[in-house]
């Protein structure tokens, strides 16, 4: 597998939009919420699997330059831009602190 071959790294060890829909699931589970909150955690969702491939490129090689705009990223913005307009956000806010805890934690780390 080239991914393997060029940053030896295993497609294991990288999240999949199964794992992300499924880290969804978990913490929407029985929740009413709105478009704009669902649109914010499903971005926010992905941008930490893009964080987490990051941290894994980076650990396989050190020398791995990483974007220089993560915390100015689209998609995070757009996840911002969604839960600002969710009517819901209060309930948002709630069932998202851990993806913010682990999304805040991974980009102290790749700093």
């Amino acid at each position: 597998m080239e991914l393997e071959h060029e940053f030896k790294l295993k497609s294991d060890d990288l999240p999949s939009i199964l794992s992300i829909k499924t880290f969804f699931l978990e913490i929407a589970n029985g929740k009413k919420l709105t478009q704009d909150a669902v649109n914010a955690l499903m971005y926010g969702l992905y941008f930490y699997g893009y964080l987490c491939a990051l941290e894994n490129l980076k650990k396989a090689d050190p020398e791995f330059d990483l974007p220089n705009n993560l915390r100015s990223h689209p998609v995070l913005i757009a996840a911002d831009r969604w839960a600002q307009k969710a009517t819901d956000f209060d309930l948002l806010n709630q069932i998202a602190q851990p993806v913010i805890k682990i999304t805040q934690d991974l980009l102290i780390e790749l700093d």
